[in-house]
């Protein structure tokens, strides 16, 4: 016993007094060292109840096996109830008569404590997949054999389904989509791709109804023996058709939106062209260019789902009518960035302005003068976020400051203010107007996709 590894102990003598091997001790915690020589009854007291039938089958010769047993263990605070495997195997006198009992003992609390923890993940993982409606497929890549889970299998319209070929599963996409869907799992398991396959696609259940449904898996390969198995494909399926048929509505709601602003504002320039006599055809230019600045922003935010307008987007439709001097005489630069709707509103009106006026009276009446726009991330003192856009002319002759403030410059000073909270300056040196603001990002970004502080431009961007 002594010289054994495995914790082990004896129960000898008409009182069974312990004796143990120093693997025994960390079973005993806080019991040791007075349990040695002492009687079984009075080490194990606080569980006596338990062994006691054991203990008097075995005195009749009777050999016990028990698996991961739990007991309630004094002495070991950290473990309240543990569990063990033991053998206790009677001992004999020469006269044959049964004196005590060698017990072989392994602790396995840590696998049973393990083996528990495994078991309510796994169960919260299926009452979190069941509740999502999440399928799960596996795609052996050689064989061509797909698996489903049977939240999947009822997802697809086949509950009674739950292996099948992937040519049967490509046979049920929607014959629109499925080149596309053969596409990306061809692109998935080439050697240059990704492995990564994501993909949005309709299926076809039984009886001919469509859904809409999501694939999202990677290209797994594992080893087996020192080798490298066949590669598989694991991964989920989501039904996605109502979130479809919402985004569908949407569409069209925006598109109903961007109809009826189409004709309002083509209203208000008809009631314009009524109300304005013909010696204020210059007046209704002006206010019909404005009009259509608000437009083309209006049709920007429509085109990107009102999620916002890439502010190069904005630059290039408000100066569409010099598109021909675009990189020769006008040129911008910046980092990429999502203009929140408001802020593509406000900046698209400043720019219309500031277009106008050059065309008029600034560096674009004629053919001498450019326009540098710019745009740039900085950090203020306390490390916040400002964004900063400066338009800057140099005509071709000197520009003096104009003699009445009009709707244009409370356009490009007062607007900008009190919409985006900017600091505005509006300065005409005599090589030209320059015009620049400085606002929080947050002001202009919203919750759409910002650039951070100090990023490069990018090259695209620089006209």
């Amino acid at each position: 016993m002594l010289g054994a590894a495995q914790p082990t102990f004896v129960a000898w003598g008409p009182e069974l007094v312990s004796l143990y091997n120093d693997g025994y001790i960390p079973i005993l915690g806080a019991k040791h060292p007075s349990a040695l020589g002492r009687p079984l009854r009075e080490v194990w007291a606080d569980i006596w109840d338990d062994l006691q039938p054991l203990v008097e089958a075995t005195l009749t010769g009777q050999g016990q096996h028990c698996v991961d047993c739990p007991l309630e263990i004094s002495g070991r605070p950290e473990r309240p109830v543990s569990w063990f495997t033991f053998s206790w195997t009677p001992l004999r006198n020469d006269a044959g008569d049964v004196e005590g009992f060698y017990c072989a003992t392994t602790e396995t609390t840590d696998r049973i404590l393990a083996e528990r923890a495994l078991h309510e993940s796994e169960q919260r993982l299926r009452l979190a997949i069941e509740a999502a409606e999440i399928g799960i497929f596996e795609i052996e890549v050689e064989t061509g054999r797909v698996r489903y889970s049977s939240e999947l299998a009822r997802l697809l319209g086949f509950p009674e389904v739950r292996e099948t070929d992937v040519e049967a599963a490509f046979a049920r996409v929607h014959r629109e989509d499925v080149a596309h869907v053969r596409r990306l799992y061809n692109e998935a398991l080439s050697p240059s791709g990704s492995g990564h396959l994501m993909m949005d696609f309709r299926f076809v259940r039984p009886g001919g109804e469509v859904r809409w449904m999501t694939w999202n898996g990677r290209l797994q390969s594992q080893h087996r023996d020192g080798e490298l198995s066949a590669p598989r494909i694991v991964g989920v399926c989501i039904d996605i058709t109502e979130r479809k048929r919402h985004e569908e509505h949407i569409q069209l709601l925006m598109r109903e939106v961007n109809h009826r602003s189409r004709n309002m504002l083509a209203l208000v320039m008809a009631i314009a062209r009524q109300t304005f006599r013909a010696e204020h055809r210059q007046a209704l230019d002006l206010f019909q260019g404005r009009i259509q600045a608000l437009s083309t922003s209006l049709d920007l935010l429509v085109r990107n789902e009102w999620r916002g307008v890439e502010l190069s987007d904005l630059v290039r439709s408000q100066l569409s009518h010099f598109s021909n001097l675009f990189g020769n005489r006008i040129r911008w630069g910046g980092p990429t960035l999502m203009l929140s709707p408001t802020a593509a509103e406000a900046i698209g009106m400043v720019l219309h302005e500031l277009a106008t006026n050059a065309g008029k009276h600034g560096a674009l009446k004629d053919d001498a003068g450019t326009v540098r726009l710019d745009w740039q991330i900085q950090s203020d003192e306390t490390g916040a976020a400002i964004f900063e856009l400066s338009w800057a002319e140099a005509a071709g002759t000197a520009v003096t400051p104009p003699t009445r403030r009009g709707f244009g410059s409370a356009v490009i000073i007062d607007a900008i203010k009190a919409q985006l909270g900017a600091e505005v300056n509006l300065a005409y040196p005599p090589s030209g107007i320059v015009w620049q603001m400085r606002c929080p990002l947050g002001a202009i970004v919203g919750n759409s996709v910002g650039a951070s502080p100090g990023a490069a431009p990018a090259a695209p961007l620089i006209i």
